[in-house]
């Protein structure tokens, strides 16, 4: 039997599961709706795909995401948050807030906010409208505009 980990607080509780170099960032995509393993690769361009698997695996192990796999040919899986894993939505979005705010309290040659705030709402309420901007391929272009 698997011995029981103790955590002194809730938050280094929340950290064990949380914490990680992508997991915050894998859940932050999944924000966004339903992502298939390659566009989650394709988004994440730093991590491998064997590192990808490991923490999508263990974030679907603690509830946070459902992987659904479809036995077609080629095999399909998709991924998105579970209704307890949808709970993370207000955290994940106070983390993004406060990422904007200190990328430009640290406006020096340590940080480049690749999109002005005004760019990153105007995306927002372009995926709340179901309006993306896409590429030809049919993928989520990135922005890349220097503030």
């Amino acid at each position: 039997m698997p011995r029981q980990k103790s955590f002194g607080c809730p938050t280094e509780l929340a950290v064990s599961v949380l914490g990680g170099k992508w997991r915050v960032v894998i859940l932050a995509y999944l924000k966004e709706g339903v992502h298939r393993f390659g566009e989650l690769k394709h988004r994440l361009p730093g991590i491998s795909g064997k590192v990808l698997t490991q923490q999508l695996r263990a974030l679907a192990r603690e509830g946070l995401i459902e992987r659904t796999i479809y036995s077609e040919v080629p095999a399909r899986t998709e991924y998105e948050l579970t209704e307890y894993g949808r709970s993370l939505i207000p955290v994940l979005e106070a983390i993004y807030h406060w990422g904007l705010r200190h990328a430009v309290r640290r406006a020096d040659a340590r940080v480049e906010l690749v999109v002005t705030p005004q760019q990153v709402t105007a995306l927002a309420v372009s995926l709340r409208a179901g309006r993306v901007p896409v590429s030809r391929r049919g993928t989520v272009r990135r922005l890349s505009v220097h503030p």
